[in-house]
């Protein structure tokens, strides 16, 4: 099982993967997104 660290680089770098420039608003949705999931999980 992975540690708490490596899903949080693991969300971390899939948000950074979906993310493009042309996208800065479904970018914030990611953010937003991800930062809802990081807090259930800590």
């Amino acid at each position: 099982m992975a540690s708490l660290v490596d899903q949080h680089e693991q969300v971390e770098k899939g948000l950074l993967e979906l993310r493009t420039p042309r996208e800065g608003q479904s970018a914030i949705l990611e953010d937003a997104l991800g930062r809802a999931v990081l807090d259930t999980v800590y």
